[in-house]
């Protein structure tokens, strides 16, 4: 018995039914425009995934700060460049894996794709009185040493760890320089790099901050209406460069 179905014309003759050219047609095109809806949407569930799991590796190296601080009189890691040791070095111990340091959105090879405030505004305010040459001289002739995380007046909103643009240069730190002395690393930080469209201030960036949160914000919201980077009101009611 055939298994296909027969259609009757009406002058009695037999013909097996199928697919017209225009029905295969119109099939196609479903299946394009399927497509072409699913793929965007699957590809934002990815960079939510990425962007999950980099919000894990924030938290993680935020813990791993809190862990050193417990263990070196509250405070981070100096900035005394011993052995050329940066925070990721003196760190380690504590986060043990060096995935950590890499975001999943990085997609060019990167080593570190996070900074560490520098929380330069604290010591040149309180330490040096403002001097900023006095501040350089202890900067460039042994460092200082690190912060007291229980210094920082309001801890829920000061940044400790972000993230940094995946074509920056190797700096560790994000450090607050006024515009007589160059450039500011503001411009260093990824303020939107986990986007929901092909531009960069349609996305943020996750930061982990001094009261041990770990946070998304959007595109901006670390810089304004205050610098979220700074410690002393003096730098975080400061102008910012164009970001």
């Amino acid at each position: 018995m055939n298994a296909k179905k027969e259609r009757q014309d009406s002058a009695g003759k037999h013909w097996n039914q199928g697919f017209t050219l225009i029905e295969l047609l119109v099939v196609i095109s479903i299946i394009g425009a399927l497509i072409g809806l699913s793929v965007p949407a699957l590809s934002k569930a990815r960079e939510n995934a990425r962007r999950t799991k980099c919000l894990s590796n924030v938290r993680q190296l935020r813990i791993a700060l809190q862990l050193y601080a417990d263990s070196h009189d509250g405070r981070v890691p100096p900035r005394d460049y011993e052995g050329g040791a940066v925070w990721v070095d003196r760190l380690e111990s504590y986060y043990a894996n060096r995935k950590l340091l890499r975001c999943p959105t990085d997609r060019r090879a990167v080593d570190q794709s996070y900074l560490m405030n520098g929380f330069i505004d604290y010591f040149v305010m309180h330490s040096f009185r403002g001097n900023w040459d006095e501040f350089f001289g202890a900067y460039k002739t042994g460092g200082f040493p690190g912060l007291r995380l229980c210094d920082i007046p309001q801890p829920a909103e000061t940044i400790t760890i972000g993230e940094k643009r995946a074509d920056s240069d190797d700096d560790a730190y994000m450090d607050i320089w006024p515009p007589q002395y160059g450039s500011d690393h503001l411009t260093e930080v990824a303020h939107g790099k986990h986007r929901s469209g092909g531009h960069e201030r349609s996305g943020g960036s996750n930061y982990a901050f001094a009261d041990g949160s770990a946070r998304f914000l959007r595109h901006g919201a670390a810089f304004s209406p205050k610098n979220l980077w700074a410690v002393t009101d003096e730098f975080r009611n400061a102008p910012l460069p164009e970001l």
